[in-house]
């Protein structure tokens, strides 16, 4: 929902999907799920057909409208671009310049991965140290998902937390944290 620098990712691959899932960022968080499909497929979904534990509550579809129509905005979506952008160019930079511990960074806008050279427990607990919240998803991929309204300040300060904890993790053995 716009996190990849267009509203729905398929967008950037050119693709027109007969079905699209939505959920976490459809009302900014609140409990809130979509399935969108083409019209050809809408006539095996009648009224009855799927249930729903949230369905209708006022106050999640007004937080979904005001959700949608931030996140879709042109403005919106050009920021997230060109952070996503500043983000990516810092984090390549990093790999450059520390090549025996970041490997590939892959992904689009505010919504991508690096994978490190060794396990990321030991990383993301130094970024936590820090004061930079990341994850780590499948033992060594960092995942770098800020808000889509970051700043070049944020942005700055995070990829310098970030160079900062590596250079901490180069001091480690391999394997060792």
């Amino acid at each position: 929902c716009g996190r990849t620098g267009t509203y729905f990712a398929a967008e950037q691959a050119g693709v027109t999907p007969d079905a699209y899932t939505l959920a976490k960022p459809l009302a900014g968080g609140l409990p809130m799920g979509a399935l969108l499909v083409r019209e050809k497929f809408a006539v095996a979904l009648g009224p009855g057909s799927h249930a729903t534990t949230f369905g209708g509550s006022p106050l999640v579809c007004a937080a979904a409208l005001a959700a949608v129509k931030v996140a879709s905005a042109p403005a919106t979506l050009r920021h997230v671009r060109r952070m996503g952008g500043l983000l990516r160019a810092g984090l390549e930079g990093l790999h450059a310049r520390y090549p025996g511990l970041v490997g590939a960074v892959r992904g689009r806008g505010v919504m991508l991965g690096v994978h490190l050279t060794r396990p990321g427990a030991g990383f993301v607990a130094r970024c936590r140290a820090l004061g930079l919240l990341l994850n780590c998803t499948h033992g060594t991929v960092i995942r770098v998902m800020p808000a889509m309204t970051v700043s070049r300040r944020e942005i700055a300060l995070a990829l310098a937390l970030f160079e900062r904890a590596l250079v901490e993790e180069a001091d480690q053995p391999a394997g060792g944290s």
